[in-house]
């Protein structure tokens, strides 16, 4: 893993040639990049179909690895994913950063080189992207789209929020109201809290028209579901037996399933927005629920967080204080033995000078009077306040004279277009890193000879990569994945033995006792659900 490191190095300064970061990728966009990417790269790339959103949408994985040197299952797997909300655009454009990435610079790069020969990603830009395809309107959702009939008039969220003056944005409307909780501050230029005694007051939603003619504004709009990264199997039930009816939605299920079949995925990294933080399991239970040697594994990615995004907070989600129930990392860590990360990309750029730990899991820095002044700093000394549409007049045709403005949707939640492609490289570079780390089998060496009673043949089996074969906690549970060891000859098995767990970069030497002597085609063979299949011939 050393050698991949340095020229890891070296990546996290290059750019991917022809990029197009320069703004985001609505669904349409993104299924023709990866099919687009299938057509051009057969022998690297695989699409499938993990399931379908709420509104129909397929959610659409692609499965990268060099084919040539194996089938996907044989490989250690990555699962990188991005858009469980839909408000969180920039983390489905880490993926497809990730994914041109690879396969651009599989010639150019010897880590990607030996990542695409030796490794399975497997990759979902957008696990909810019937939200997601709101919010590049200018709509935000969160959750997962349940469509409703708000006004019973017999339509289902035909009366949402829209761009008025065509500026390409669904801000806020001001509208004037005597019973409204707002004033205009012209010394800030911006709607605040009316006071008691206050001048002219207005009433504040989404920006917007009587689009079904019933005499009411945005009365009909999109209805948020759930929240998808709290709808995953709790992993309390694996301790307590308090398990909780999960798994409600369509996309969650469908991520849930993909994850089952693919038992090779010993990674989960999960891109959100926003803040610059790290999370690990467990959001809802005790740390003390995880063994220590698992708790360093994922110690030493926060490092590595650090180290590649700058990027200091790193720690269960929230802080010691967090309760968090539902994610997809307890998950996929505590039920399917996965190491499995939460990276919230995307914050003001420059030096952090926030604490690894804090009781708020980093959130300091982006919430609360500090972090305010400095989004307000940031907007007008970087973004020449670009970012804070400046209120104006705009006539309504039912409303008479409103005025329109307000913070950008591209700004807090998601980074401005000019910083999305930085955002996306370094937060690849990361995922390049937790990659390399996964378990990797290897045979070091066969060691053939006859005794005295026959043959025996020694083989040492290697692990090359900073996990285990299995977490520790997947080893307290008893999960039956054990490292399995043949000897094979063109006429088949010959001898066989297991490893519970092929330790992080350490090796475990095996005796192999044939019944008879290999004949032609002998080898031996090491195969592990998370570490891979390999093979070396006996000489």
């Amino acid at each position: 893993m050393i050698r991949s490191l340095v020229v890891l190095a070296v990546l996290s300064s290059a750019a991917a040639a022809d990029l197009t970061f320069e703004r985001y990728h609505d669904y349409d966009e993104t299924i023709a990049f990866l099919e687009g990417l299938a057509s051009k790269h057969p022998g690297f790339v695989r699409l499938e179909t993990a399931g379908k959103s709420v509104q129909g949408r397929d959610l659409r994985v692609a499965i990268v690895t060099d084919l040539s040197t194996g089938e996907p299952s044989t490989k250690p797997g990555v699962y990188v994913d991005g858009g469980h909300h839909g408000n969180e655009v920039a983390s489905a454009e880490v993926p497809l950063y990730l994914l041109k990435f690879l396969l651009e610079n599989r010639d150019s790069f010897e880590a990607v080189r030996i990542l695409l020969s030796t490794r399975t990603f497997y990759v979902l830009p957008r696990v909810n992207p019937d939200a997601s395809e709101w919010y590049l309107r200018g709509v935000e959702v969160r959750g997962n789209l349940h469509p409703a009939d708000d006004d019973g008039d017999g339509k289902v969220d035909e009366d949402g929020p829209e761009d008025l003056d065509g500026d390409g944005l669904v801000l806020q409307m001001a509208i004037p109201d005597a019973d409204g909780d707002y004033v205009f501050d012209e010394a800030q230029k911006r709607f605040v809290q009316a006071r008691r005694g206050a001048g002219r007051r207005f009433r504040i939603q989404s920006e917007g028209l009587d689009s079904d003619g019933d005499g009411r504004v945005d009365e009909d709009g999109p209805n948020e579901g759930s929240d998808l990264n709290r709808d995953y199997p709790d992993p309390r039930d694996l301790f307590t037996g308090q398990a909780e009816a999960r798994l409600t939605e369509p996309e969650s299920r469908a991520v849930a399933a993909f994850l089952v079949a693919h038992p090779n995925i010993g990674v989960v990294q999960s891109f959100h927005t926003f803040g610059g933080i790290l999370f690990r399991p467990f959001g809802g239970i005790p740390d003390s629920y995880m063994p220590a040697a698992d708790r360093a594994v994922y110690d030493r990615m926060g490092r590595n967080f650090t180290r590649y995004t700058e990027n200091k907070p790193y720690g269960r989600p929230y802080g010691p204080m967090g309760n968090i129930r539902g994610a997809l990392i307890d998950y996929a860590y505590g039920a399917l033995g996965a190491y499995a990360t939460t990276a919230e990309i995307w914050r003001i750029p420059g030096p952090d000078d926030r604490e690894v730990k804090s009781w708020s899991g980093g959130l300091e820095g982006i919430f609360g009077p500090k972090a305010e002044r400095a989004w307000l700093d940031f907007n007008e000394k970087e973004l020449g306040g670009s970012a804070h549409v400046a209120w104006h007049d705009f006539d309504h045709p039912t409303l008479g004279k409103v005025s329109l403005g307000g913070w950008s949707p591209w700004f807090k939640r998601n980074p401005p277009a000019r910083y999305l492609e930085e955002t996306c490289r370094s937060a690849t570079v990361f995922t390049l890193y937790q990659a390399l780390m996964t378990a990797r089998l290897s045979i070091d060496a066969v060691q053939p000879g006859a005794e005295a009673d026959g043959w025996k043949v020694r083989a040492v089996v290697l692990n090359e990569g900073a996990f285990a074969t299995r977490t520790r906690l997947a080893l307290t549970l008893g999960r039956p994945e054990p490292v399995v060891v043949t000897l094979e000859d063109d006429a088949g098995e010959l001898a066989r033995a297991e490893l519970e767990v092929v330790e992080a970069e350490s090796s475990a030497t095996v005796d192999l006792v044939p019944s008879r002597q290999p004949g032609p085609g002998a080898q031996v063979v090491v195969r592990s659900t998370k570490g891979g299949t390999n093979r070396r011939a006996v000489e």
